[in-house]
């Protein structure tokens, strides 16, 4: 899948780089920006009153009746505006940006099919959605060009994570890294990892380079046998400076999940989750 509109939150004390990563996304794939727009809370709805009343104490030569106005001002009005003009001033290259306020939990928004959302939070809360933790970044490359790493498994996490992004991954025009990492098997004389790797978990990563050959995707692969997944993992797409991991859930539940072990520690490397109704075998 390649996605259709790039969704992000924005909020008065919301993380500025999640915004800028989504204008950078919408960008690079020419797709529409949608912004929704948290309405303030009441505390949020005093430091604006606040900064404004300053700015109208500043220019009370211009306009004396500014700080009367401020009473009667429509705060959600003027703060959705500035947001607007702020996000305009970025986006001149998208086809469309859209706004939405919303009332409530972002994380319970009825998001429409085919949309990647911009969220570190709503990605380990969401499991139905494709969702990207840009974490510190404010690009998609932001350190450099480089490749996407696709860790794989010996199940179906990892050939579904294959088969829904290669479109998307296309589409932005990176290679992959295709990473594996196997346990060694005690009956094989062998240092190499290649030789470890047992026959299903081969199949699989055979499958995603097939799949990603007939598409036209550059990749490689790697193979090694590092002591922890989600440490190793990292540790490698650091090392092949990656700049972003796909993953999909398995059905190894709370914290026993790669993705959120992934998701619950301040990672260096954005990480997409490809969402599914009904999550796939580890």
């Amino acid at each position: 899948m390649c996605p259709e509109a790039i969704y992000t939150i924005f909020s008065a004390e919301g993380r500025r780089n999640e915004l800028h990563f989504a204008i950078d996304l919408a960008q690079r794939l020419e797709v529409p920006l949608a912004l929704l727009l948290q309405r303030p809370s009441d505390a949020e709805h005093e430091v604006f009153r606040n900064a404004m009343r300053r700015e109208a104490e500043s220019g009370r030569k211009r306009s004396r009746n500014r700080e009367d106005g401020l009473l009667s001002l429509d705060l959600d009005a003027e703060i959705e505006k500035r947001i607007r003009e702020s996000v305009s001033a970025s986006a001149k290259n998208i086809p469309t940006a859209r706004y939405e306020t919303i009332p409530a939990d972002p994380a319970r928004f009825a998001y429409p099919p085919g949309v990647l959302v911009v969220s570190n939070e709503i990605a380990k809360q969401r499991g139905d959605l494709w969702m990207i933790a840009p974490f510190d970044e404010h690009a998609v490359a932001e350190r450099g060009e480089g490749e996407i790493m696709i860790p794989l498994g010996n199940g179906e996490s990892g050939q579904y994570a294959v088969t829904e992004s290669l479109a998307f991954v296309k589409r932005l025009g990176f290679g992959i890294v295709f990473w594996h990492t196997t346990w060694k098997n005690p009956s094989v004389d062998s240092t190499d990892p290649q030789h470890h790797v047992c026959t299903m978990a081969g199949e699989v990563l055979r499958d995603a380079e097939f799949q990603a050959d007939r598409l036209g995707v550059r990749h490689r692969s790697i193979i090694e046998t590092a002591p922890d997944v989600v440490e190793g993992l990292l540790r490698r797409a650091l090392l092949e400076q990656c700049v972003m991991i796909i993953m999909a859930r398995g059905q190894h539940t709370g914290r026993g999940r790669y993705v959120d072990r992934l998701l619950a520690r301040p990672s260096p490397i954005p990480v997409l989750v490809v969402g599914k109704s009904t999550e796939v075998s580890a």
